[in-house]
């Protein structure tokens, strides 16, 4: 159970964040307390994906709970595929799971969804915001983690 933390998504090359009670992105200098980002360190913030391609989508959940690492793998994680730029608010989310109990070195926590044919949703060809939800005690985070693109 996580209390007294703060939601935030982080930008990789830069120490952005965005905390539940600001509708805005602010420069921080304090790492955030619920970040999610592409995993491959040094590498894109966005996927490219074949629409007849089945593979997981995942995204890098670091969280920071009383000052201390936290591990969320027990937690409910789930994702949203959007229009960028578009909220994730009535949003439809898809089960994920966690695919490490902790990600080598990184302090985070892989969670991913499998997107495609026969998997947990098929998306139609076109660009998405990637959402993360994790479903802890009292907070829900959603935070947007990485851009996918669909291709034909």
């Amino acid at each position: 159970m996580a209390t007294g933390t703060d939601w935030a998504a982080a930008d990789p090359g830069a120490a952005w964040s965005a905390s539940d009670d600001a509708s805005t992105w602010h420069a921080a200098e304090v790492p955030a307390d619920w970040s999610a980002r592409n995993p491959n360190e040094g590498g894109p913030v966005a996927y490219s994906q074949s629409q007849a391609s089945k593979q997981y989508v995942r995204a890098l959940v670091t969280a920071i709970v009383a000052g201390a690492p936290y591990n969320p793998t027990t937690d409910t994680v789930a994702f949203a595929f959007t229009e960028p730029g578009t909220s994730a608010l009535g949003a439809q989310w898809w089960t994920g799971s966690w695919a490490s109990t902790e990600s080598s070195g990184s302090g985070g926590y892989i969670a991913q969804c499998l997107i495609g044919p026969g998997g947990t949703t098929q998306l139609a060809p076109g660009s998405y915001q990637v959402w993360v939800q994790v479903t802890d005690d009292p907070e829900i985070p959603v935070i947007p983690a990485s851009l996918l693109t669909i291709t034909c």
